[in-house]
C-alpha cells in the first residue's frame, strides 16, 4: 500500500488509510479518488474545485503520482466530504 504522507505527531500513519465518511468497502481513500476520476471522467472539474493543477489530478488518477503531498490529499478529502454531505 503506498504511503501518501505522515502525521508528525502520531508517527508513521499513511494518510490514505485514514477513515472515510461512510462505508467504502475497504478501499483506501486514494483508490477511491482514482476510481471516481476514472469512472466519471471529471479530473478538470475536481482540479478546478479544489485549486489543484489539472496535470496533478491526471497524474493522481493514473497512479503516476502515488504519494501526493498531505495538503493535496486534504484538499481532495474536503472535496469528497462535501460531496457526501
Amino acid at each position: 500500500m503506498p504511503f501518501v504522507g505522515w502525521f508528525p505527531s502520531a508517527g508513521a500513519i499513511p494518510l490514505a488509510m485514514l477513515p472515510m465518511i461512510g462505508n467504502n468497502g475497504g478501499m483506501d481513500f486514494l483508490e477511491m479518488v482514482r476510481s471516481d476520476l476514472k469512472a466519471k471522467g471529471r479530473p478538470a472539474e475536481v482540479a478546478k474545485a479544489v485549486g489543484l493543477p489539472i496535470s496533478l489530478v491526471y497524474r493522481i488518477r493514473s497512479g503516476e503520482t502515488p504519494n501526493p503531498r498531505y495538503d493535496t490529499v486534504e484538499k481532495l478529502r474536503a472535496f469528497y466530504r462535501d460531496k457526501t454531505q
